[in-house]
């Protein structure tokens, strides 16, 4: 390493499965294969002015991008930045000798990347493994509904009723098969919805879906089959507000018109939905209010 320069490291204790390496600019140097965690480096200068007579590491918590962040002053060569689980506290080491200016600069300019980090975890500890019991509560249409469960004899069913979600099931049906009860409930309010709203947004692009479905994803909100004119929805989508279910079936569509996300894209975008980067945002506003899993 050069002399009067520091390495900084970046922990995220996620499930990921890739390293990479920056330099200040931001520019990637490498990456490499990893089991677990996100570890970034940067080089940056020590003020060789900046003298600390400190023998103890030193303790203070900072708001950055309001997430507390607590700064450690170590007898160390590196800078660490973990996140730890469940509730995404954020703790930075750093150099003894290291200067405030540099040490803001730099915070500053991995902000984003650290509340990102922060959220992810805190998210990841405050979601529920439902049960799907009375007293829950779960989502639909971006609403907060409680869930009354009653033991019926009869085929099962899911409806509103007011401020609840009601599900009729046999009392010996366990957690997998009253999960199973509400998310097909979930798909068949999307299937409703669908058709008309593809219908509509075919005539304003002039463009033809030969076939939607419906289906538990992971990651994406949607997918796009440009060969067959055929569109994916994620399932989550039913606990979302219309307006954002909306905003991924125009992004999907406007794929059978441009295959990539690239300038001509996004001008299409803008054309058909002018407040989608509004939508977009709106996502993430209640992903992280509601503790609901992100996608991308």
């Amino acid at each position: 390493m050069t002399p009067g320069r520091t390495r900084i490291l970046f922990v995220s204790w996620l499930n990921m499965n890739y390293i990479s390496s920056f330099c200040c600019s931001g520019k990637r140097l490498c990456e490499a294969v990893l089991l677990q965690g996100i570890f970034r480096s940067v080089n940056i200068d020590h003020n060789k002015h900046f003298i600390s007579t400190v023998k103890k590491p030193e303790k203070n918590i900072v708001s950055l991008d309001n997430v507390a962040v607590e700064l450690i002053r170590k007898p160390i060569k590196n800078i660490y930045i973990r996140v730890y689980p469940p509730d995404g506290r954020v703790v930075v080491s750093v150099p003894r000798l290291m200067s405030r200016k540099d040490l803001s600069l730099f915070l500053l300019s991995k902000s984003s990347w650290i509340r990102k980090q922060h959220l992810k975890l805190r998210v990841a500890g405050q979601q529920k493994s439902y049960e799907y019991l009375n007293g829950e509560y779960h989502f639909y249409e971006g609403t907060k509904y409680a869930l009354e469960v009653y033991d019926y004899k009869g085929p099962a069913r899911v409806y509103l009723d007011g401020t609840a979600i009601i599900m009729l099931v046999k009392n010996d049906y366990d957690r997998e098969k009253r999960r199973a009860v509400l998310e097909n409930w979930y798909r068949q309010r999307l299937k409703e919805k669908l058709p008309s709203l593809i219908s509509r947004w075919e005539k304003i692009m002039h463009v033809d879906v030969s076939e939607f479905r419906v289906r538990r994803m992971k990651s994406r909100w949607g997918t796009c089959n440009i060969r067959e004119k055929r569109i994916w929805i994620n399932l989550e989508l039913a606990k979302y507000p219309d307006t954002i279910l909306e905003y991924i079936v125009v992004h999907e569509m406007v794929h059978l018109l441009e295959r990539r996300h690239d300038a001509r894209f996004y001008a299409l975008m803008g054309k058909y939905l002018p407040d989608w980067k509004e939508r977009r945002s709106l996502i993430k506003t209640i992903t992280e209010s509601h503790f609901l899993p992100s996608m991308r």
